[in-house]
């Protein structure tokens, strides 16, 4: 069995190996977090990288990045293209964007101790997906303590998207004396929703930029391929002609 994975096995409870060389499942309080190493070969090229992973509680509806700030991000805010909410946290706010709806949950999310963690791991990304809430490590994590305290952040984000989605599912089913569903404000959830569905049309947008962005770096190399080749061919007859 990998070290890590042996590691691991005495950090998380209920552990299960499920793969020896890659993949390691358990839990840390509720909350069930899994460990996986990965390789993909690109042609001539191999990427490694780890990530960690929880399962989103049902009844939270969000959408959340978080990765280092990059000049390419800040150009994507100036042209309205990204988000980047400020926690108020100088360091923190200054090392990563933070694109995340609704506004109210990510800062909560994103508490002082999470914050602190991710500081410490530099993770490449940390998102939502249809498997939940991942984080993802550019390289091998190899580290004992370094995988300790991946599991550990993945779990703690866990366990407060959790404490929010029993929250929300709690508040939809208490019918309040005003005679509406659920304890929060109607107009809460219309802007929760008015935010979920802005960003998701901004990550759209940008990835439809990227893609034309794209196409159109292709065209280009294309175009000075087929010039190159052009006048190397010229080139190769006048050479020829020149020796005759």
């Amino acid at each position: 069995m990998r070290a890590v994975l042996r590691d691991l096995s005495g950090v998380l409870e209920r552990a299960e190996v499920v793969d020896p060389d890659t993949t390691i499942r358990g839990y840390i309080g509720d909350q069930q977090v899994t460990f996986e190493i990965k390789t993909e070969v690109e042609s001539d090229m191999t990427l490694d990288w780890t990530e960690a992973s929880v399962p989103i509680h049902a009844g939270l509806e969000l959408l959340l990045s978080v990765r280092p700030r990059t000049r390419g991000d800040e150009r994507d805010v100036a042209r309205g293209l990204a988000l980047d909410l400020r926690l108020g946290d100088p360091v923190f706010d200054v090392a990563f964007i933070v694109e995340g709806a609704p506004e109210r949950l990510v800062r909560e999310i994103l508490d002082e101790e999470v914050r602190r963690q991710l500081l410490a791991l530099k993770p490449t990304h940390v998102t939502t997906r249809r498997i939940g809430m991942l984080i993802h490590m550019s390289e091998w994590v190899d580290d004992a303590e370094r995988a300790a305290l991946l599991v550990r952040t993945t779990a703690r984000l866990g366990a407060l998207c959790a404490e929010i989605g029993r929250r929300q599912l709690a508040d939809l089913a208490r019918v309040d004396t005003s005679g509406y569903r659920g304890g929060s404000a109607p107009g809460w959830r219309a802007r929760d929703q008015e935010e979920l569905q802005a960003l998701s049309r901004s990550m759209e947008r940008r990835g439809e930029l990227r893609e034309r962005e794209g196409r159109r770096y292709r065209r280009m190399f294309t175009g000075v391929l087929i010039v190159i080749v052009l006048m190397v061919v010229a080139l190769v007859g006048i050479a020829v002609t020149t020796s005759q």
